[in-house]
């Protein structure tokens, strides 16, 4: 008995400062790479958030993004980190590489700065409360319907945002509740993603919703953002009123 308490207090002598290390390694590591990366041509981004949690976007063959979420990553010795598929490694403040090993080239990413978002390429947004110069998400969708009517923006496990070409509209659909911290989450997406502020977003035909299987209070309604006078709200639905 006394030989297996002095082996279970060897395991934790050893084991608790290591994972001290790496929570620490990965806190460090998520400070310099937060944010969003991309190759030369596009076609690649992986983007780091300040919780942890990251993503990675790849166009494929077939024409489509497809987009991998998970978490930052790293070893309890080297400098390599990890979100997905390939070992990752900074090579400076605003570089690193990704390498799948089996003797390929590592793929190169560059930080995509502020200054880069205040001059990349944009489109106009024509709307009766004046014009909106929105960042082009077309160039790096999700998705696109094969009508190519519908891109779509983010797909998150927690919600979704569309774009609807045919009328210049956004829909963002919360996925799970709780909902008011949810849809604070998909607008703060929204923002980013189109890199505009709250005053140009209050301009954009935009609506947020839930299902019925997800909140039955608010299902059925379309309501503006939760930033915007004067726009409709969620309201509790009657005889919904229980969560």
């Amino acid at each position: 008995m006394k030989r297996a308490q002095a082996t279970l207090l060897l395991i934790a002598l050893i084991v608790g400062p290591l994972l001290g290390q790496t929570a620490q390694k990965i806190a460090d590591i998520n400070k310099k790479a937060v944010g969003r990366w991309v190759t030369s041509d596009g076609k690649s981004y992986i983007e780091f958030m300040a919780n942890g949690s990251c993503s990675n976007r790849e166009l494929w063959p077939d024409g489509k993004w497809h987009v991998e979420e998970g978490t930052l990553y790293v070893r309890e010795s080297g400098g390599d980190f990890f979100c997905g598929s390939g070992s990752l490694e900074l090579t400076g403040p605003n570089s690193l590489t990704r390498d799948y090993g089996m003797g390929g080239k590592p793929q190169i990413f560059r930080r995509v700065t502020a200054s880069d978002a205040s001059t990349a390429d944009r489109f106009v947004i024509h709307t009766p409360k004046g014009d909106v110069a929105v960042l082009d998400f077309r160039k790096h969708p999700v998705s696109i319907t094969e009508d190519r009517q519908t891109i779509e923006i983010e797909d998150k496990n927690d919600f979704q945002i569309v774009f609807n070409v045919g009328d210049t509209s956004f829909a963002i659909s919360i996925l799970v509740k709780p909902l008011a911290i949810v849809r604070k989450q998909a607008e703060t997406a929204f923002l980013k993603d189109l890199g505009i502020s709250q005053s140009d977003a209050c301009k954009l035909s935009a609506y947020e919703g839930t299902a019925m299987r997800i909140d039955p209070r608010y299902a059925g309604q379309s309501y503006g953002f939760s930033f915007c006078a004067g726009t409709p709200q969620p309201r509790v639905s009657a005889g919904n009123s229980k969560p």
